[in-house]
Parts: structure tokens; C-alpha cells; sequence
């Protein structure tokens, strides 16, 4: 019925208008395109000054991770150095963790030359990277000012239709009838509406594409992803392009983001986080445990169970990660091994930060002990090696220090755990959590891994 109204006012309005209607709607028509060409290059610049401020925090990022790989490798060494038997074991977690700062190199290489080109395509468009704040509170003036501009002209296009609406004579009743006035202000709401939607999915792209570096080409594909996925899922294509940046920050390339969308999107809706969020916590734990996009439903599915069977959630998990992944991943520690660890310390009521922070901490005194902190772990029969000289697990390890401080009285717990672990209550009271109710399972982890992987 709608369809046929609609049908009939075209037909009466190409019937009865006048050239002089024709010409003032193609003459607005072509202000709307104006304006939107002069805010689509606001909108660019605007991205483009995001995304430099996004590189480099990227950079920063990258380089801290750099660095704490190097220092590792340097403490590496020297335990081979003082090591009096086989060294091959420990040989081959140097050449691993050699090619993890390689890659860390690598990855800090196209950081920068996406940060020099994106300070480029700032200079282009006269915009000084010293003061980037200034620009950016320049470019919203102007945007705003535009905006309202192209309002008024949408305001002025319906008022004009309105009064030849009502010029119409006889004709008028009948357009009355359908609804022609009401129709025209809806019709230019949800023109403005769309334009607006339009040009903050542009200028979200466009991020992408400055942090990513994709190709023309590249980018069309992106952009169908982003509003393949913003059809078929709870999140729209605006929601999607913001992921998609914060992939783009942690160095994936056009083909990595389009096969690790899905699994990140599934997550956060599974979870209720933000995707934005959830994407940012999946980008830097894969990055930090030496993973790769194909390993974002693995890892997706661990974190989906083991928020599921421990006291904590997504969110306090990436928080958790992002302190404790980078040194779980120097140290060959997979992501399976930090979530169950962390899953753990949840259910003892240490969680976000303060568990990342507790068994970062752990970990660094128990891979780099000072001397009195060796001389503890020996009398206790601590290690981060097995016999062989082959690293132990991070469950493996957890066990040891279980059935080390079991045979201890609370104070003797207290004291070593000061003393080797650095955080009293935290580190003790996480290692004589002996198990509960939610406890994520490493079995149940291994299981839901697997079958992630096949699917």
C-alpha cells in the first residue's frame, strides 16, 4: 500500500512540477554533493591524526615489548653461560626467543614507516604534527560548521518542496491525503541520518587504512567484511571498522583481519563486552604468546571457557593478559597456561591487574632469582626446569609450588612466598588455593582448544 502511495505522489509530483522545481532540487543535489566532498576530506584528516596518535602508542608499545625481550634474552644467556652440563634445552629457547625479537623488529619497522606515512599524508593536508590537538579542534570546528551547512540545505530543499506542494491547486487534497509533507521531513531525517552513519563508517575505514597500510583493493574487501559482518551479527559495519583498527595497531595485514573478524565478533557477543574492547584484548595476547590470526578461534575459545568456568569475565582477563602475557610468551608459556593460572587466581579472588601483575612478578623472580630468592627455591626444591633441562609448564609448575609449600606451616607459606614470589598474600594465597567450585579445568581447556581448531 505504502509502495503504490509513494508511487502515485511520484507520479503527480512529475506531472505537475515545473522546471523551475526540477532545477532547484538538482542545484541542491549538487550542494549536498559539495558539502559532502569538503566533510569526507574533513573526515580523512580527522582519521588520519587518530590513527598517527594511534601508531604511536603502537610503537611504544612495540618497543616496551622489545625491550623486555632483549633483557630476557641477555638473563638467557647468562644461565647458559654458568650452566656447567647440557645447554641444549636452553639453547633452544634462545633461538626461540631470538626469533620472537625478530619478529618484534619486524613488526616495529612497518609501525614506522606507516607512522612517517601517515605524517605525510598529515603534512599534505597542512596539518603539523606538534600540535595535533590544535588540528584536531580546527577540523571539528569545520566539520561542524559544514554539517550545519548541509543541514540548512536540507531544510531549505524540504521547505521549497513543501510550498510547491501547496501550489498545486485541486492536485493538493490528494498529496495532503498521502501524506506528502510528513513524508517529505521523514525522507530528509533519514537522509541526514544515513549521511551521518556514512561518513563515520568512512572515516573509520579510513583509519584502517592508514594504521593497516592495505591497498585500494584490500580496502574494498575490508569494507565488505565490516558491513558483511554488521548484517549478519549483533554489532553493526561501524562497530566491525573499529575492530578492525585496533587489528590494524597490532601489525595484521588486509587477510589476517578478514579471517580473525568472525572469531572476535563471536566472543564479544558471547561475552557482552564491547567489541572494540574484545578485539583489542585478542590483537595483544595473540601478539604477545607469538600467535597468529589463524590462531584467533583457538584462542577465542579459551578465553570464552575459561571465563566460563572461573570467577572472572573477558574483560578482567585481558586486563590480566596484559600484564602477564608478554613475559608468558617470552618465556615459551602458552595462552592455555596463563588463562588456567589466572582462572585460578580469580576463583582466590585476585583478578584484572592485580593477578597479571602477581604472576608477572612471580614469573620474573622465579626465571631471574636473586641470590637469597635461588637459595629458597633450592631448599624447597623449586625449579622452572625439569631434569632434562626442558622448561615445565605452567601447570606443571603451579603443582611444584603447591606440594613445595604444602609441607610448610601458614607462616613458613607466608615467609617463602614473600620471599621467593614477592607478593605475600597474593602469591600465597594463590598457591594454597588447592581447587573449587569453577575451577576451569586444563582438560576441559585442551578439549574446547581442539575443538575450536577443527572447526
Amino acid at each position: 500500500m505504502a509502495g503504490r502511495k509513494l508511487n502515485e505522489i511520484d507520479f503527480i509530483l512529475n506531472a505537475q512540477m515545473n522546471s523551475g522545481f526540477h532545477g532547484t532540487f538538482t542545484k541542491a543535489q549538487a550542494e549536498f554533493a559539495k558539502l559532502g566532498g569538503e566533510i569526507a576530506e574533513l573526515h580523512k584528516a580527522q582519521s588520519n591524526i587518530a590513527a598517527y596518535q594511534k601508531q604511536q602508542g603502537a610503537i611504544t608499545a612495540t618497543e616496551d615489548k622489545l625491550a623486555n625481550l632483549k633483557k630476557q634474552h641477555a638473563l638467557l644467556q647468562v644461565e647458559i653461560d654458568e650452566t656447567t652440563g647440557s645447554t641444549a634445552s636452553l639453547s633452544r629457547e634462545k633461538l626461540k626467543l631470538e626469533q620472537r625479537i625478530q619478529n618484534a623488529e619486524d613488526a616495529l619497522t612497518r609501525q614506522k614507516q606507516k607512522l612517517g606515512a601517515t605524517a605525510e599524508a598529515l603534512k599534505g593536508a597542512e596539518i603539523s604534527t606538534d600540535d595535533l590537538g590544535e588540528a584536531q579542534t580546527r577540523l571539528s570546528a569545520q566539520l561542524a560548521e559544514l554539517t550545519a551547512q548541509q543541514e540548512q540545505a536540507a531544510k531549505g530543499a524540504l521547505t521549497f518542496g513543501e510550498k510547491t506542494a501547496q501550489s498545486f491547486g485541486a492536485v493538493q487534497s490528494a498529496i495532503a491525503a498521502a501524506g506528502i509533507a510528513a513524508a517529505l521531513h521523514e525522507i530528509g531525517g533519514a537522509y541526514m541520518d544515513c549521511i551521518t552513519i556514512a561518513g563515520d563508517f568512512q572515516s573509520s575505514m579510513s583509519t584502517v587504512e592508514a594504521l593497516s597500510g592495505a591497498t585500494a583493493n584490500e580496502m574494498e574487501s575490508l569494507t565488505a567484511k565490516a558491513k558483511e559482518m554488521g548484517a549478519a551479527t549483533k554489532f553493526t559495519a561501524q562497530e566491525a571498522s573499529e575492530a578492525m583498527q585496533y587489528m590494524s595497531m597490532a601489525g595484521w595485514d588486509a587477510a589476517s583481519m578478514t579471517a580473525g573478524l568472525g572469531g572476535v565478533m563471536q566472543l564479544a557477543a558471547a561475552s557482552g563486552e564491547e567489541l572494540g574492547t574484545v578485539s583489542d584484548i585478542v590483537t595483544d595476547a595473540l601478539t604477545a604468546f607469538g600467535m597468529t590470526a589463524q590462531d584467533t578461534n583457538r584462542f577465542v575459545d579459551v578465553l570464552a571457557a575459561t571465563a566460563t568456568k572461573s570467577n572472572t569475565n573477558v574483560s578482567m582477563l585481558g586486563e590480566s593478559f596484559k600484564y602477564a602475557a608478554p613475559l608468558c610468551g617470552t618465556l615459551g608459556y602458552s595462552a592455555q597456561d596463563a588463562a588456567v593460572a589466572l582462572g585460578l587466581m580469580a576463583n582466590s579472588g585476585i583478578k584484572s591487574s592485580q593477578a597479571g601483575t602477581t604472576l608477572k612478578t612471580a614469573l620474573a623472580n622465579l626465571s631471574a632469582p636473586t641470590k637469597k630468592q635461588a637459595g629458597e627455591m633450592e631448599r624447597l626444591g623449586i625449579s622452572m626446569t625439569n631434569a632434562d633441562g626442558t622448561m615445565k609448564s605452567l601447570a606443571q609448575l603451579t603443582a611444584s609450588l603447591r606440594s613445595s609449600f604444602s609441607e610448610l606451616s601458614e607462616a613458613e607459606q607466608t615467609a617463602a612466598a614473600s620471599t621467593i614470589l614477592g607478593h605475600v598474600r597474593d602469591a600465597g594465597d594463590h598457591q594454597r588455593q588447592p581447587g573449587g567450585r569453577g575451577q576451569p579445568d586444563p582438560e576441559h581447556l585442551r578439549q574446547r582448544r581442539g575443538r575450536a581448531a577443527d572447526g
